[in-house]
Order: structure tokens, then C-alpha cells, then sequence
């Protein structure tokens, strides 16, 4: 059997890419190239990187707010928890003094992500297809011979909104 050799390598890009990763989780990963370090060190120091830390801002571009969240140690990739369905994000990797937060205009812009709608849609309406699974233990359940629209409304209302209230209450979830 051939052994499986892996070369750490250094790409000479910076990029900074999102994407959703779960029902409440957005993926961060990015790379910053050497030269673009040397940019700053050349200007601030060759202490810059120490002298700064790096922040990932998610911004919510739907509703104009965001999140600051401080990286403590070394990484190139994040899991950032979001709060709202149906809603465009972007993230922001800034370098800020690590005593007096300066921006030294250090910045990356991720694409735009949007989020899932959380929501069950009764319009398209096909008896056979009416099955709705609980997100806290995982049950199954299904209307009996639902007869109209009206009554898998009612059996979700019934069933299904006081579990799935309770959950978004739990963990913060907005709509």
C-alpha cells in the first residue's frame, strides 16, 4: 500500500469564503497570503500580527445588524451562529490593536449567504406528502387521511408550532 503524503501548502491568495453549514451555523474559512502580511508589517512593525488581533464581524445585510466575535487563538476557519431564517449575511475578517482596538485597515469581505426560510409551506398541498418530524426528539408524525388544506393547518398549529416555538425560544432563534 502507498503512503499518503501531505504537504502543508501556503496559497498565495487571500480569499474569504462563507456558506451555511447547519440550520443555525455559518461556515467562515480564509486564507490571508504572506504578502499581504508583509504589507502591514513593513508599514506597522514586524510585531504587527502580535500587536493586533483578529475579529470576524457577521453582519446581517437584511436587517442592518451584527455580530463582533473576537478570535483567541490561531485559526483559518470559523462556525459562526446566526439568528435569523431568511436572511442575507456576510462576513468581515478586520486586525484591530490588541490595547486600544485602532483599525489599521487591515480587511476581507466574504460573499453573501442566505439563510434558510424556517418555515413549512401548506400551499402546495398534496395529502401523501404530510409528514412532519419534531427537531427536539426526533418523532414522526403524519396526518391520517388529511381531508383538506384547513386540516393539516390545524394539525400543525396543533402538533407542530408549540414544539418548534419552544426551540427557537431555547436558542434565541428569530424569523
Amino acid at each position: 500500500m502507498e503512503e499518503l503524503k501531505i504537504k502543508n501548502y501556503k496559497y498565495n491568495e487571500n480569499i474569504l469564503k462563507i456558506l451555511i453549514s447547519g440550520i443555525d451555523r455559518i461556515l467562515a474559512v480564509w486564507n490571508i497570503s504572506e504578502e499581504y502580511n508583509n504589507i502591514f508589517k513593513t508599514k506597522y512593525g514586524d510585531d504587527f500580527l502580535n500587536k493586533t488581533k483578529e475579529i470576524l464581524i457577521l453582519k446581517n445585510l437584511s436587517n442592518h445588524t451584527e455580530k463582533r466575535i473576537e478570535l483567541t487563538e490561531y485559526t483559518n476557519n470559523y462556525y459562526i451562529k446566526y439568528d435569523y431564517s431568511n436572511a442575507i449575511y456576510q462576513v468581515e475578517l478586520i486586525r484591530i490593536g490588541v490595547d486600544d482596538e485602532v483599525d489599521y485597515g487591515y480587511k476581507f469581505i466574504s460573499n453573501k449567504v442566505k439563510t434558510p426560510t424556517i418555515k413549512i409551506g401548506i400551499d402546495k398541498y398534496k395529502p401523501e406528502n404530510i409528514i412532519f418530524k419534531d427537531i427536539k426528539n426526533g418523532d414522526r408524525y403524519k396526518e391520517s387521511k388529511p381531508k383538506s388544506k384547513e386540516s393539516i393547518e390545524k394539525f400543525y398549529n396543533e402538533k407542530i408550532m408549540p414544539t418548534w416555538n419552544e426551540y427557537k425560544k431555547e436558542n434565541g432563534y428569530r424569523e
